[in-house]
């Protein structure tokens, strides 16, 4: 029996692609920049969720990442995420000022009302503060309502802006949940970049909305929730694997031109007493690394810019 006529036919079917979010690219048949303005040629972000879990956690329609583990109200559940914005934040920004490196902290916009001295303190230190939408329990995702959608997005920025005095230029979505929409929503209400998806290894301009938005990489595989919280990996495993990687970029970047990095943490986990030496010593490698610039998402989102013109 033969095909019906037409059936082969799909008018989106390209090089890599099946829609048109973004246009193809493959990164190790691209001619790229040997450099980044600073001179190094991998750039490396370090993003640190500061997060909201409601504790009447929904479960519905989808629970995050990290959502809580217990049926009903869970007070060990709770406490043990609002741990990371209480105490264990607070040792991330003391081995961040011994690196001498800046991060960006994807917040949710509920944090920033009830914790407004801790977002004084880290834009004090002169990190940056990117969305992460307005608490855990409130996700994007499938075809949620447009205009519930929009209004969220609007709210998370518009009050991270209030409470850090920054303009909020990144976009992290909760959980890392997109619906069919948010790229769109998220470029119409002015941000400069958002920090989802896992595809790349440099920054890639994104379709619709006004303005342009960036797709800056984030490397789920070694995210301290993915590997250490969920896959129960060892610590000493994801210490190695993150060295190693920046190691391996920048020998990538030497043949084939400028690469980056993201370093995804998120306190309640990497936090914890028994964990931070390990932290210290990815940072100090790759503080130490002469061709790793660590900056904000933000700073390094402007500099593509600049060096992809």
């Amino acid at each position: 029996m033969s095909a019906l006529p037409g059936y082969l036919d799909y008018p989106k079917r390209k090089p890599g692609l099946d829609h048109d979010r973004f246009a193809y690219r493959n990164l190790l048949r691209t001619d790229l920049p040997r450099a980044w303005p600073q001179g190094a040629g991998v750039a490396l972000s370090i993003s640190v969720y500061l997060e909201y879990f409601p504790m009447d956690m929904p479960r519905t329609p989808i629970l995050p990442p990290g959502g809580m583990q217990r049926p009903g109200t869970s007070f060990w559940d709770y406490t043990l995420r609002d741990y990371g914005n209480r105490v264990a934040v607070y040792r991330l920004l003391k081995e961040f000022d011994k690196a001498g490196v800046k991060a960006t902290f994807a917040v949710n916009s509920e944090v920033a009302e009830r914790y407004p001295g801790l977002i004084a303190e880290i834009t004090g230190q002169g990190h940056e503060i990117a969305a992460c939408g307005v608490d855990m329990g409130q996700l994007h995702y499938g075809a949620m309502d447009e205009d519930r959608e929009r209004a969220l997005i609007a709210q998370s920025r518009d009050t991270l802006a209030r409470v850090s005095g920054q303009t909020v230029a990144g976009w992290y979505s909760p959980g890392n949940t997109q619906s069919l929409n948010t790229q769109r929503l998220v470029a119409e209400a002015g941000f400069a970049y958002l920090s989802d998806w896992a595809n790349d290894d440099l920054a890639y301009p994104l379709a619709g909305g006004a303005g342009q938005l960036l797709s800056m990489p984030l490397n789920l595989e070694l995210s301290d929730r993915r590997f250490l919280f969920e896959q129960n990996q060892p610590l000493a495993e994801w210490e190695l694997r993150c060295i190693t990687g920046l190691h391996y970029l920048g020998r990538e970047a030497r043949a084939r031109g400028i690469r980056q990095a993201s370093l995804n943490l998120t306190p309640w986990i990497i936090g914890q007493p028994y964990r931070v030496a390990s932290l210290r010593r990815v940072l100090a490698a790759a503080a130490s690394d002469r061709n790793l610039w660590i900056a904000p998402a933000a700073e390094v989102a402007r500099a593509w810019t600049e060096v992809m013109a």
